[in-house]
């Protein structure tokens, strides 16, 4: 849950007005804070269906939460789909990573 916390922090805090450091690498951060999403949910609870039902529900909320703050962020299919691809990513490898220990 900290993790959580931390990200949606990040992520409706004021933008840090750095350029960007190559073409759309907002949606690489995207996808790679969100595979803390669903590896981290995975481990915690070993549910895939709630693990997509809740980062799905997180990707699509967070977004929208930006689109309403008061500083320039705004509301991105693309980030959501983003968020999304980490949320598949980060629970594939963390099942994979059990599967591998438990071998």
């Amino acid at each position: 849950m900290l993790y959580t916390a931390a990200l949606l922090f990040l992520l409706w805090s004021p933008p840090s007005g750095q350029p960007a450091l190559f073409p759309h690498d907002d949606k690489v951060f995207h996808c790679l804070s969100f595979c803390g999403i669903g590896g981290s949910w995975w481990w915690a609870t070993h549910r895939v269906r709630a693990v997509w039902i809740t980062g799905g529900a997180l990707a699509v909320v967070s977004e929208v939460v930006q689109g309403m703050l008061p500083w320039p962020r705004s509301t991105d299919v693309f980030d959501m789909l983003a968020d999304i691809t980490g949320v598949a990513i980060g629970m594939a490898v963390a099942r994979a990573w059990d599967r591998r220990r438990d071998a």
